[in-house]
C-alpha cells in the first residue's frame, strides 16, 4: 500500500491524540474494582517479558485466589504504555492483581490486566482493606449501578421482541473451532437442574475431566429460551460441554450456549475422542 502525506499526516495526528488523552478509568470503591473482574489473586511477580511492541507479560506466583481459582503459576499479559491503560509490575514484588481471562495459548491460560482494574501492591494495600478480602465482604456484589429511565426501559423491551423474532444466529464452525475460542471445555454428568431468576437455568454437574481451562466449580449456567441461544441439557446425562467466564454484579460463573460445543458424550466419534485425550485440538491459533 502506498502512503502518501495525509495519510502519514494523519497517522501521526492520532497517535499524538492518543499520547495526550491516554488510559482514562472510571473513579470506583473497592467494591466496585473487586465486582467487575473475573479473577482477583495475590501474588508474586517472577519475571517481565516483552512480547512485542504493545503487550508485556508477566510471569505471578500465585499465594491467594479472592475469586475463582488459578492455577499455582500463572501469565498476566497487559499493555506495554501507560496511555493504553498497560501496567507495570515490579519483578519480586508482591501484588493484588485482577482482571480478565481473555484467550489461550497453545499450552496455557492467558490472563490480562490493566490499569482499570485492581493492580497495588499488596503491602500498600490497608490492613482493614486486606481483612476485608480474606473475610470475603466483598464477595456480595448484587448491586446496580445505572438508574432505568424510561427510554432505558423502553429499549430493553424492544431488543427483548427483536431477540425473540429473529431468535439465536450462530455462526457455521468445526468442532476445532468451537473447540479454541471456548475458554472451558470440560465432560461431566449432569446432576441438577434449576430455574435462576426470569431467564436462566443453573446446572449442576459432576466433572470427570477438563480438556482445557482446569475448572473447579460445579455450577454453569445458560439461557433458558432457545431463541436466546439457551440450551436444555437432561439430569443424568454425560455430556462434553464448552463455555466461558461471565461476571454479572459481581458473581463470576461459567456460562454456556447452544453455539458453543455441546454434545452427548455417547455420541462423540472415537476418533474425536482420542483426538480431544491427546491434545491434539489444542494446536489454535488465532
Amino acid at each position: 500500500m502506498k502512503y502518501t502525506l495525509d495519510a502519514i499526516f494523519f497517522l501521526v495526528l492520532m497517535n499524538l491524540i492518543y499520547e495526550a488523552y491516554g488510559c482514562k478509568c472510571d473513579l470506583k470503591t473497592n467494591k466496585q474494582k473487586f465486582c467487575e473482574p473475573t479473577y482477583v489473586t495475590r501474588g508474586k511477580v517472577t519475571s517481565r517479558k516483552f512480547l512485542n511492541r504493545h503487550h508485556i507479560e508477566y510471569t505471578v506466583d500465585v499465594n491467594y485466589n479472592f475469586k475463582i481459582k488459578l492455577e499455582e503459576k500463572v501469565k498476566v499479559r497487559t499493555k506495554r504504555k501507560s496511555s493504553a491503560c498497560g501496567v507495570d509490575l515490579q519483578v519480586g514484588e508482591e501484588y493484588l492483581i485482577s482482571g480478565h481471562v481473555k484467550k489461550r495459548s497453545r499450552y496455557e491460560t492467558i490472563y490480562e490486566t490493566n490499569s482499570c482494574f485492581w493492580n497495588d501492591k499488596w503491602q500498600r494495600i490497608a490492613v482493614g482493606t486486606q481483612r476485608a478480602l480474606f473475610k470475603r465482604e466483598f464477595d456480595n456484589c448484587h448491586f446496580i449501578t445505572m438508574k432505568p429511565t424510561v427510554v432505558t426501559i423502553c429499549c430493553l423491551v424492544l431488543i427483548h421482541f427483536i431477540s425473540d423474532a429473529y431468535g439465536c444466529r450462530c455462526v457455521p464452525e468445526t468442532k476445532k473451532q468451537k473447540y479454541c475460542r471456548s475458554t472451558i471445555v470440560s465432560r461431566g454428568l449432569i446432576q441438577t437442574k434449576n430455574k435462576v431468576g426470569r431467564n436462566q437455568f443453573e446446572y449442576t454437574w459432576s466433572l470427570n475431566y477438563n480438556f482445557k481451562f482446569r475448572l473447579n466449580d460445579e455450577k454453569f449456567r445458560s439461557a433458558r429460551s432457545s431463541s436466546k441461544c439457551g440450551v436444555n441439557l437432561q439430569v443424568g446425562v454425560e455430556y462434553l460441554i464448552s463455555g466461558d467466564f461471565k461476571t454479572r454484579y459481581g458473581t463470576t460463573f461459567m456460562e454456556t450456549n447452544s453455539c458453543n460445543w455441546i454434545e452427548k458424550w455417547n455420541d462423540i466419534p472415537l476418533a474425536t475422542e482420542i483426538d480431544m485425550t491427546w491434545k491434539n485440538f489444542t494446536t489454535c491459533y488465532s
